[in-house]
């Protein structure tokens, strides 16, 4: 089995992240995050107020791409889907951003969030 961590425990879908602080005391990369990470989240969906919850798998490479497989509910209504396209990138102080394209039958179809990268072997900050 492939080694799972855990990213972006909660996020919001409102078009903004917050995260708490942490100190940057590593230089980061594309290379920081390289592999197989579980994520999870919900919010509201801005455009109409709905609850939104997901979780999904995602796959990072060293050149920015990555792969991503979610469960998406909106309001009651369940969505299994693939990215189409999926990017990130880390800074050298850990901050980075994560962009992905779903089909368009999903509420969702494209969503950016911010990632922040700690260096306690826990993954994203979960703050």
């Amino acid at each position: 089995m492939t080694n799972m961590n855990k990213i972006l425990p909660s996020f919001i879908l409102a078009g903004a992240s917050a995260f708490g602080s942490f100190q940057a005391s590593a230089d980061f990369s594309n290379a920081s995050v390289a592999g197989n990470w579980a994520f999870s989240g919900d919010g509201t969906l801005s455009s109409t107020g709905e609850p939104v919850a997901m979780v999904g798998i995602i796959n990072f490479n060293e050149q920015g791409q990555c792969t991503l497989q979610t469960d998406i509910n909106v309001g009651g209504v369940a969505y299994n889907s693939e990215a189409s396209a999926c990017t990130f990138s880390i800074g050298p102080g850990g901050r980075g951003s994560l962009t992905y394209q779903l089909p368009s039958d999903v509420p969702l179809p494209e969503l950016t969030f911010a990632l922040v990268v700690v260096d306690d072997d826990d993954g994203i900050d979960d703050n």
